[in-house]
């Protein structure tokens, strides 16, 4: 059973933390029903979806902070997004399909079509498709920046009105190893019935190794040293120094001393957990996607080089 393996297991099995709230039941419910959610303060990247798990030009319903999204894919695979809910009947619009000769997702209830960037183009019985860009509280919906990089799909939150929106002040964040062409990776998500700052938590947690990971040293549990650094504004990395376990697989089999493990955590909820053991890098990368108060989708995403 390899190292990166082992490392990806434990995030799913090691105990859940403690649970918090911040969204208020009324906000829910308005987010939940209006074709026009509630802007927050402060906006960010969620990986919402793994891209080979989504079909082509089939509209699939996310959840993100409460409030219900449809995306879809195209046929050269650019994604669209815009918000769930029809502004005619309420309809949920995932539950329709994709028309691909307009690109745009159709309501199911009564053929309402809406394109990429949330406007309502064409209606029941009406040949031509509407050119104005204006937006209509009346007739159209939010739309949602969204792309997908090395089979994450990532989606801005900011519900957008403009179609000439300005791009955001600042764009996804990446691992260094996701264009690093020495690192093979594997995609895996799972869902959680708590909050999304309580699975970041779990997956940031250090005392574990020690027990759990091969690589750990049980004689010799507590790091020798370790480091704190700012990265960026939302970004910050610890790295600590281990002795190797004499059973554990760095001193068997690369005769290694010494383990470097750091944990980064960048806002939103992007954990990196990175164990180095000579020229030898296993990393597990995480985003945690808040569905609601109680409820987490997590993707996790883990990369060797050996």
């Amino acid at each position: 059973m390899n190292l990166t393996y082992l490392i990806c297991i434990s995030i799913f099995n090691v105990g859940i933390l403690g649970v918090y709230g911040f969204t208020r039941s009324t906000i829910r419910s308005l987010e939940m029903k209006s074709n026009v959610p509630i802007t927050h303060a402060h906006h960010q990247w969620y990986v919402v979806a793994e891209n080979d798990k989504i079909e082509k030009n089939v509209p699939t319903k996310i959840v993100l902070n409460n409030v219900p999204i449809t995306i879809w894919k195209t046929n050269d695979n650019s994604y669209a997004a815009v918000h769930d809910i029809c502004p005619h009947r309420g309809v949920s619009l995932s539950r329709g399909r994709v028309d691909t000769k307009t690109g745009c997702v159709v309501c199911p209830y009564h053929t309402f079509k809406y394109n990429s960037c949330g406007r309502m183009v064409q209606s029941p019985g009406q040949k031509n498709l509407r050119t104005s860009t204006t937006f209509s509280h009346k007739t159209d919906i939010v739309y949602y920046r969204i792309k997908e990089v090395n089979n994450w799909v990532y989606l801005y939150d900011k519900p957008l009105y403009d179609v000439f929106e300005s791009p955001p002040l600042h764009d996804v964040w990446f691992e260094p190893e996701a264009f690093d062409q020495d690192y093979r990776y594997i995609t895996l998500s799972k869902d959680f019935n708590v909050d999304a700052r309580t699975v970041t938590e779990n997956s940031l947690d250090i005392l574990h190794i020690s027990e759990l990971h091969n690589f750990g040293n049980p004689r010799d549990p507590l790091p020798k040293s370790d480091k704190t650094e700012k990265v960026g504004e939302e970004h910050t990395r610890v790295s600590y120094k281990y002795k190797a376990g004499p059973t554990s697989i760095p001193k068997l089999v690369y005769n290694i001393e010494e383990l470097i493990i750091e944990n980064e955590y960048v806002l939103p909820h992007y954990t990196v957990a990175r164990v180095k053991f000579g020229d030898f890098i296993n990393t597990i990368v995480t985003s945690a996607m808040p569905i609601s108060d109680d409820k987490t989708k997590l993707f996790v995403k883990t990369y060797r080089n050996n």
